[in-house]
């Protein structure tokens, strides 16, 4: 629609878009308009499969392994081994596809949390939905630190200034009024006073406004196409070092292939042997290619995606942006809590009546000023449900607070609204005050309710058993110390009114509070168990209104900044000694995270507002919170308060700006869920993806160091005892098998991250081999007898002459193969229970079933055994294949049973 909206009254909006500025469109309308084809303002920029298809490509070895294939399909006229490596190849290919894409996919959907959100009302209900479901006609509601993804007529505005993005380049700082004039000719967006436009950042007060156009069609959206965000792809720092060693191995392989395939052709030649290059060539590529080194970076990422997304859909789910910043959760030294918002869950709950009379806790027995404030409490609350988003700041955190009080004080509410007739109700319109006037019994009476307590000093009465009476300086100062009190302890007290004309009567206060996490203690204990040091900053100055931590977060090692001062010493002296800091401002708390990145560590800054910028852009990790609807259906399917979102912005979830520079997103605490839990849980998902990961690359350089014993050396001799089809199928395809087991390993690890970390990427290759020597040394038994055994059985004819090297060879490295799994999984063939958990796997059962099935197969069905290179094993020969890895299996539990135990290590360390 091509209208000067700016110019145009709000009636007029309405009947042009066939909507209500008070209630909204209806869900059912709100849907019939939704365009799904309709690019949105902030979407996730994905990356075509034919990109990521690609990455795949970037390992040279899988592409010199398809050109050999085509070479022997091709050129060299040995059809069926060339078909069969391609086969292998295109499976292998796929296979690794489908891992990687899903995998990226998920992270590209983990981005799409931390994208701006819109506060939606719809028939007069409040949602929260992403901004693909905001449509031309919605309703919405704007506050500080909202990035706006729609063009929108303000209805209501208060005190409303923005930072309106001009073009792609250009910011200005604009002030907002809904009432403000704007010519009908005007072309400039930033002359338009009325209006919101997409792009823009809330910095100061709030709104209401009508949405007048979505995505390509916002003045922003037609310059520039909206806002593509494009998911982190950093590597974690133990993958990005394990990865650089892969690439050395890598590198090397490829040099060595084609000297050592010339080598094998020649000395082959003069020792009479018949191998040809191609053949030599072949399987050299195809040892190269099975390695899956230049790979790492791809596929490897997949032991992190595969905990991301347990981490997202549990039942206390918290989203990951990036597998980096899965990593450094992990590598976390020190976490610091900006507020106490984390222990809280940001609902305001019932927990007293305060009158002049004195406290209240209960209803059985109250005097006849709590009788009035009870009457008048149930009179808000009424209202507030009727109109519940007339209010500009939206305010629903004490909605649960007013909802528990009538539940507790079984008020009768029918017969309180036959009594008092309510003539109006104008939410928030002076200054922090909301306003009610109603009839008792047919007399006219005015209601002030008040968040803030300034209108105590407006009291010139207050109610002592029902009856109004005069407040001295003193009573009105009493008042106010039990204001200052609540709010101290954490409550936060409501103050009833009555006016009339300027005076005003205290009736009295509804004190609520937030419910506390009493998980988070335990949660944070298990940190301090992982070596992360938990500091919390409480009473800082220049963060009014934000939660302080809770009482059962308490630290006696206590640091308090005017100590530091008197003393003339360094906000910075015996850091790491105290467990909470008191009255620090923005800079001592940068000063000291300044001071932790100085030592190397890695810092963790959990906060749900930009205070303390300067620390929070220096952190390695910014966590915050946000409402996290894994499960929804993203068609406002769900009401704003099952969505758990608190309303005042004190207590609320982070604001649009701040959730936008997140790393980790967690969830407000609530009834056993939430809070800081999830950051534990994730040391250990992370654990286990690296113990998982360390797995794999012991399990592929001790199969790897197999077939170079078994199938690279005897071509030294001019001879091939295993072709490239099995060599691909061992590794190519049983490999990836065995990687997708490894990936679904959730057992937990024993061992400290850190030296999970320093075994992949300090030590190397040469390290990894020398502290599994036992399994090395095993294997090299085993593969000296692929080669051996069947020679000496030979030579006295005991089976017969041996014309099966190639089948023999296939079989016996597919036992040691799966051994060597059993053995890695377990880290020692006595663990009875992880060989159960092993066996038990749906992921092992379904790798075996293939191994079976594929070699049942080949050796049933002669033509697909000749196309694999399996034509016939004859019984002696196939029990004969299990002998090499009986073998290992008896050598690396005789190793391990020598073994010496943690106890004897500490004995030897001792003496």
């Amino acid at each position: 629609m091509n209208e000067q909206w700016s110019s145009l009254t709000i009636e007029e909006i309405e009947k042009k878009l066939r909507t209500n500025a008070a209630s909204g469109l209806s869900p059912k309308a709100a849907r019939s308009r939704c365009d799904v084809k309709e690019q949105p303002f902030f979407r996730i920029k994905r990356r075509g499969w034919e990109k990521l298809l690609l990455d795949l490509f970037r390992d040279f070895f899988l592409v010199l392994l398809v050109m050999v294939a085509f070479f022997a399909l091709f050129f060299d006229g040995d059809y069926i081994i060339g078909s069969a490596m391609l086969l292998l190849t295109v499976v292998n290919i796929a296979l690794s596809f489908l891992i990687y894409f899903r995998d990226r996919r998920a992270q590209e959907s983990m981005s799409g949390f931390f994208i701006p959100t819109a506060r939606v009302i719809r028939d007069g209900k409040l949602y929260i939905a992403d901004y693909k479901d905001v449509v031309v006609g919605d309703v919405i509601m704007v506050e500080k630190g909202d990035i706006l993804g729609c063009d929108a007529r303000l209805i209501y505005s208060n005190d409303l200034v923005v930072k309106m993005r001009v073009d792609k380049k250009t910011e200005k700082l604009l002030q907002k009024y809904a009432g403000a004039a704007t010519n009908e000719k005007e072309l400039y967006a930033e002359n338009m006073a009325n209006m919101i436009h997409a792009g823009s950042t809330v910095q100061k007060g709030s709104g209401r406004a009508i949405v007048v156009a979505t995505g390509r069609y916002t003045y922003l959206g037609a310059m520039s196409g909206g806002f593509a965000e494009t998911p982190k792809s950093e590597l974690p720092e133990g993958l990005a070092a394990l990865k650089k060693q892969m690439s050395k191995i890598s590198l090397l392989l490829l040099v060595l292939i084609l000297p050592f395939s010339i080598f094998s052709l020649l000395f082959g030649h003069f020792t009479g042997g018949t191998v040809l290059l191609s053949e030599v060539l072949a399987v050299a590529l195809a040892i190269g290619a099975t390695c899956m080194l230049s790979r790492v970076s791809d596929l490897f990422i997949s032991f992190f995606a595969l905990f991301m997304r347990r981490a997202a859909l549990s039942e206390n789910p918290c989203i990951i942006r990036s597998a980096s910043a899965f990593d450094k959760v992990a590598d976390m030294d020190y976490l610091f809590l900006l507020d106490g918002s984390i222990t809280t869950d940001g609902i305001l709950h019932f927990d007293a009546l305060s009158t002049a009379d004195g406290e209240a806790n209960g209803f059985d027995r109250m005097g006849q000023s709590a009788i009035m404030l009870c009457d008048m409490i149930a009179l808000y609350s009424m209202v507030r449900k009727s109109s519940p988003t007339l209010g500009v700041e939206a305010d629903n955190a004490c909605d649960a607070g007013l909802d528990e009080f009538m539940r507790r004080s079984k008020i009768d509410v029918e017969a309180l609204r036959i009594r008092c007739a309510v003539g109006s109700f104008l939410p928030r319109a002076h200054g922090q005050t909301d306003t009610l006037i109603y009839s008792d019994k047919g007399e006219k009476r005015e209601m002030a309710v008040d968040y803030t307590g300034d209108i105590i000093d407006e009291c010139g009465f207050a109610m002592f058993g029902g009856v109004p009476k005069a407040l001295t300086e003193d009573g009105v100062e009493a008042i106010k110390r039990s204001f200052r009190s609540a709010v101290a302890y954490g409550r936060r007290p409501i103050v009833f009114a009555l006016c009339e004309g300027d005076k005003k009567c205290y009736v009295g206060m509804l004190i609520l509070r937030e419910g506390v996490d009493l998980t988070a203690e335990e949660s944070i204990n298990t940190l301090k168990k992982n070596g992360v040091k938990v500091i919390a900053f409480s009473n800082c100055v220049g963060r009014s209104g934000a939660p302080e931590i809770t009482d059962n977060l308490r630290s006696e090692k206590r640091a308090v900044s005017g100590d530091f001062l008197k003393r003339g010493l360094p906000i910075t002296h015996g850091f790491g000694d105290f467990d909470e800091y008191c009255y620090l401002d923005e800079n001592m708390i940068s000063e000291l995270a300044t001071h932790v990145k100085s030592q190397g560590k890695t810092l963790a800054i959990l906060g749900f507002s930009d205070y303390a910028r300067g620390a929070i852009e220096q952190a390695d990790l910014f966590i915050s919170c946000a409402p996290i609807r894994t499960g929804s259906g993203g068609r406002l399917d769900e009401e704003i308060k099952v969505l758990e979102i608190p309303g005042e912005q004190s207590s609320a979830s982070c604001a649009q700006t701040v959730k936008a520079k997140a790393d980790i997103l967690l969830m407000r605490p609530k009834e056993g869920r939430g809070g800081i839990e999830p950051l534990a849980r994730i040391m250990t998902y992370c654990k286990m993806a690296y113990r998982n990961l360390k797995n794999f690359m012991i399990y592929l350089l001790c199969v790897q160091a197999m077939r170079i014993v078994t199938v690279a050396f005897p071509m030294l001799l001019g001879n091939t005892t295993a072709d490239a089809r099995h060599v691909l199928f061992l590794g190519a395809i049983l490999d990836l098998l065995t990687m997708i087991l490894f990936m679904s390993d959730t057992r937990r690890s024993t061992q400290s991250i850190k030296k999970i970390k320093t075994a992949l990427t300090d030590y190397g290759v040469v390290g990894t081999v020398m502290t599994n020597l036992r399994l090395f040394i095993s294997a090299a038994l085993g593969s000296v007898l692929v080669l051996l055994l069947p020679n000496l059985l030979g030579l006295v004819s005991i089976f017969g002459n041996y014309l099966y090297k190639s089948e023999f060879t296939y079989m016996s490295l597919l036992f040691m193969q799966i051994l060597t799994v059993f053995c890695v999984y377990s880290g020692d063939l006595a663990n009875l229970q992880a060989h159960k958990r092993l066996v038990s796997s749906y992921v092992a059962m379904a790798e075996g079933a293939v191994i079976v099935l594929f070699t049942a197969i080949c050796l049933i069905i002669r033509p697909v055994g000749a196309f694999f290179g399996i034509v016939k094993n004859p019984l002696p020969y196939f029990l004969l294949s299990f002998v090499p890895a009986i073998a290992f299996g008896v050598c690396y539990f005789i190793m391990s049973m020598n073994k010496p135990t943690k106890a004897n290590e500490k004995k030897r360390e001792k003496l």
